[in-house]
């Protein structure tokens, strides 16, 4: 059994997670929240079960295979290091580039000069340290002209730049920009794993990116980490940080690139990498997995790479036929967007459906759940303490959860958002309780920018509206035909209901006045 494999330590550190994240809701995360036992054997049969055929036998018995790589940088993965080197808040580096667009903003070039300027500084640009477009010259303050020339390198242009326009920290950001472009083969730990852990954690890191899969983050899709721990068909793979992070009190793998592979005897594809895509580990994990699965006898593979769509056909020249493969899930996120590297089956039929989420199963009780479920929950309503807003329908507990005069329970959000004080009673109350009331100075005249309150919908029709405001009428009006509503005629208010319109002074008399 798989189970066996796991030590006490990983066992417990998994059971810590539950309890810290297991039940936080929205903004809501308790570390406390669960302090009862769990049954983990009950908890990870599901895993043992889905793991402990296919996978198992790929990985012969192991949780872990790990081997070291070398692949070189993508450009966007190159761009998206340099952004976050020199965009950071109150770095030094990102001085030079805000330097940079407010003299492209200054309106000190004509329009052909700024765009030119923009072509220079476009991060793409600068990562190739090259500039592709039209050769022009740039003004200086001294009343010369600086030639950039078609083909020319971005970083030796700048530096004049910045000196002729006195732009602070380039040489921050010339550091920063060779640090990223000295580093563009990216060695490291790649790792596959189906270990629980790893289908947890995959995407809580040390290393500055998550997810909607996030435990710690409070992501819109955890559920789908515990449908990929429990699938028969997915496989995680990542590249080891240099440090690992703490999970629960022991030190485990920290991600710093992470994707989930489907390995079936139709396919071997890659889903969606994050925090960047990369071809080359992608090339290295679907290799690795095709060579264990025909070592291990479960399958045979075209030879070459194809790439798929999602649902779209593709022809493979070794089985001169077209096929097509239609991925699904549950709760889980369905990454399966535009274009997929794979192996494909030599047995492969013309059309595979393949749901790669494995059951959805509370982490508390250890129970499957078999109906609709709140993909950011990894409990089941049974297990679950907290309660449904009234507003917005997310479950809300603890200071999250708000109880209104009226009994009604709405999340923090709504609360701010989406109540609003009765201007009858001053109860506050959810919006879908309320109906505005336009305050007009004659019958079917009323303007959009007239003053308008809220009021129970409920006490419209009682004496002590009618008291305050005079008789509710029915509004029909093409400035307002999107709100069917009702109004009170600004003649028949008392003093104390048009103070609730804020429309006691003089200034206000002269409104209606002159709008009337």
């Amino acid at each position: 059994m798989l189970y066996e494999k796991l030590s006490s330590e990983e066992i417990d550190a998994i059971a810590q997670r539950i309890r810290s994240y297991g039940a936080a809701s929205d903004y809501n995360c308790d570390a406390d929240f669960y302090s009862g036992e769990l049954n983990m054997p009950h908890i990870l049969r599901v895993w043992n079960e889905q793991k402990d055929h296919y996978l198992a036998k790929l990985f012969n018995g192991e949780l872990i295979l790990s081997k070291h790589v070398s692949v070189t940088k993508t450009t966007e993965m190159m761009m998206e290091e340099l952004d976050s080197a020199v965009c950071g808040w109150g770095c030094p580096e990102s001085k030079f580039m805000s330097a940079a667009h407010e003299l492209m903003y200054s309106n000190i070039w004509d329009s052909f000069i700024s765009d030119k300027f923009r072509q220079l500084i476009n991060t793409k640009n600068i990562v190739k340290n090259y500039y592709d477009g039209e050769t022009f010259e740039l003004p200086l303050p001294n009343g010369k002209a600086l030639k950039i020339i078609h083909g020319c390198k971005i970083m030796k242009q700048l530096s004049k730049i910045a000196a002729a326009y006195n732009l602070p920290r380039f040489e921050e950001f010339r550091i920063a920009h060779s640090m990223v472009l000295n580093q563009r083969n990216l060695t490291g730990e790649l790792c596959l794993s189906i270990h629980p852990l790893d289908y947890i954690t995959m995407s809580d890191n040390d290393c500055g990116w998550d997810s909607c899969m996030s435990w710690e983050q409070n992501g819109d899709y955890r559920m789908g980490t515990v449908e990929m721990m429990n699938s028969p068909c997915v496989v995680v793979a990542y590249l080891k940080s240099e440090h690992d992070f703490d999970v629960s009190g022991i030190q485990w793998n920290s991600k710093k690139w992470r994707e989930l592979f489907v390995v079936t005897k139709d396919v071997i594809v890659g889903i969606l990498g994050y925090p960047y895509h990369n071809d080359g580990l992608v090339d290295e994990c679907i290799g690795w997995l095709k060579n264990l699965a025909q070592n291990a006898g479960l399958g045979e593979y075209c030879d070459d790479i194809y790439t798929i769509e999602q649902n779209r056909k593709v022809f493979v020249k070794e089985l001169n036929n077209s096929v097509r493969f239609d991925f699904n899930t549950n709760c889980m996120y369905n990454d399966f967007r535009d274009e997929h590297r794979c192996y494909i089956s030599k047995t492969a039929e013309e059309y595979t459906e393949i749901c790669y989420s494995g059951p959805t199963e509370c982490m508390f009780c250890g129970d499957l759940i078999k109906y609709s479920h709140d993909d950011n929950m990894l409990i089941c309503d049974e297990c679950d303490e907290s309660e449904r807003c009234d507003c917005c329908g997310n479950r809300c507990s603890g200071d999250y959860r708000v109880v209104l005069e009226g009994g009604e329970i709405v999340c923090r959000d709504c609360y701010d958002e989406h109540c609003c004080e009765c201007a009858l009673t001053g109860e506050i109350m959810p919006y879908h309780n309320m109906t505005p009331i336009y305050l007009a100075s004659a019958k079917d005249k009323v303007s959009k920018n007239a003053p308008n309150i809220q009021v129970n919908s409920d006490l419209i029709e009682s004496d002590d509206f009618q008291k305050m405001f005079g008789k509710p009428y029915i509004l029909v009006s093409e400035h307002l035909y999107w709100a069917p509503t009702k109004y009170v005629l600004y003649e028949e208010c008392t003093e104390a209901g048009l103070e609730k319109f804020d429309t006691c002074s003089e200034n206000d008399r002269a409104w209606f006045t002159a709008n009337f």
